[in-house]
């Protein structure tokens, strides 16, 4: 209902621009069959739907995504444009993906992560530096975007706002109130209730966009023919932190290549839980020690600072009219809370699009995804998977798309045998107006 709320709230920063609006309205449906070894099976349906409506001074978005019976909305956000005596400034408030990198995505079409780009630019598995690109991160969030052009060879962004970044991992009780209640304690010798036990834990009402809004900015610049360069920096809490910086230099029209960084720096509350004192005998031992009951999380500390970071390099050649190369990569380490160690990761990924006809495209994406070149704790179990996807593009209309692939999963790569090969074959319409 939230959703749907917001939805409607940024069609109504719409209601009285529309003069001469532009609709726009695009659909994908997946299809997803999977084999291993003897058994095959239809595995999943995705389909998802998103609809624009546009005007000179103001703009909405609502994103729905139908997956196993559920329908959601995605994304959904408005914006509106305020000319200023020097540059522009653009609002918009909902929940959205802003990124700003050039991806390297030209060859991608409508294929998904596994068959081209299994991680987006940042910390692999991170924490704070996941995505890094991604300033709001699909979350709610209020961003003012000031651009200003025809006074510097460029063009300039400078972008700031608040972000509800923060979720229950980075939770602790300063940032909200504590709600008492009450719970029925059962003995374990006969199972029967025996008495009320006092319960404490998290109030949602608490939970407000204020208390978990966090500040985001971003600095970019692009200047045509030359680069384009771009600066993200998240707040998670007060001790967290994530910077990512790219640059997309334009070497040549056939060469399109991205290089940047990320380094995120974390804290996170790790609340103390103690037993609730109990009445009864039933929950104490011999000198009187509560041995079960409620638990009360009523303090704790920050944890120690950890780090993470990740180095991206993204670069795709047009070789003839009709073959062109990409190649992305990235080496990561990033910090997992639970089970307090860094992970070492090295992806990497080389396409290779051939256009069979004006129609008509054939492409054979190979990934690697392995800790087993990385640093890694001695107590960390190293991996290394294979993605191998052919794939058959057909543009049946201007509008139109349809995509079939073949995934082949080969999981620790390193002890392969033929009965642990996963089969996949997504089958993707796509259609737009």
């Amino acid at each position: 209902m939230k959703k749907i709320m917001g939805a409607v709230l940024a069609a109504a920063m719409l209601a009285g621009t529309v003069t001469a609006a532009d609709i726009s309205f695009a659909y994908k449906g997946s299809n997803y069959f999977k084999a291993k070894s003897d058994n095959a099976d239809f595995v999943q349906r995705k389909d998802c739907l998103s609809v624009g409506l546009t005007t000179e001074a103001a703009g909405v978005v609502v994103d729905f995504d139908a997956n196993d019976n559920t329908i959601e909305a995605d994304e959904y956000y408005g914006w509106m444009n305020f000319g200023l005596p020097l540059g522009q400034l653009q609002l918009t408030v909902g929940s959205w993906n802003g990124r700003f990198m050039n991806r390297v995505l030209t060859d991608k079409n409508d294929l998904d992560s596994e068959e081209f780009e299994l991680y987006k630019p940042g910390v692999i598995n991170g924490t704070a530096g996941r995505d890094s690109d991604n300033l709001t991160l699909g979350k709610l969030g209020l961003v003012g975007a000031w651009t200003l052009a025809d006074v510097l060879p460029g063009t300039l962004m400078v972008k700031l706002g608040l972000v509800r970044l923060h979720d229950d991992k980075w939770n602790h009780n300063a940032a909200g109130k504590w709600a008492k209640g009450t719970t029925n304690e059962k003995n374990t010798d006969t199972g029967k209730e025996t008495e009320d036990v006092t319960l404490w834990s998290w109030n949602p009402d608490y939970d407000t966009f204020m208390v978990k809004a966090r500040p985001v900015a971003e600095v970019a610049y692009r200047q045509e023919g030359a680069f384009s360069a771009n600066l993200a920096v998240r707040a998670f809490n007060k001790h967290s932190y994530s910077f990512g910086a790219w640059v997309s230099p334009e070497l040549a029209d056939t060469v399109q290549m991205t290089v940047g960084g990320t380094f995120a720096t974390l804290k996170w509350w790790k609340a103390k839980a103690t037993p609730i004192p109990s009445t009864s005998t039933k929950d104490k031992d011999d000198d009187g020690v509560v041995t079960k009951g409620a638990m009360a999380y009523n303090g704790g500390r920050w944890s120690n600072r950890k780090y993470e970071y990740g180095v991206d390099f993204r670069l795709r050649l047009q070789v003839t009219d009709d073959l062109s190369l990409t190649t992305m990569n990235n080496l990561s380490s990033g910090y997992d809370v639970d089970t307090d160690e860094n992970h070492g990761q090295l992806w990497n990924m080389l396409n290779a699009t051939y256009r069979m006809a004006d129609n008509l495209k054939a492409s054979f994406t190979v990934q690697s995804d392995a800790t087993l070149f990385c640093p890694v704790p001695h107590n960390q179990k190293r991996a290394w998977d294979l993605y191998m996807t052919p794939s058959l593009i057909i543009d049946a209309s201007e509008r139109t798309r349809v995509s079939a692939s073949m995934r082949a999963y080969l999981p620790d790569i390193h002890k392969f045998t033929i009965k642990n090969i996963v089969l996949t074959v997504p089958v993707i319409f796509s259609f737009h107006y």
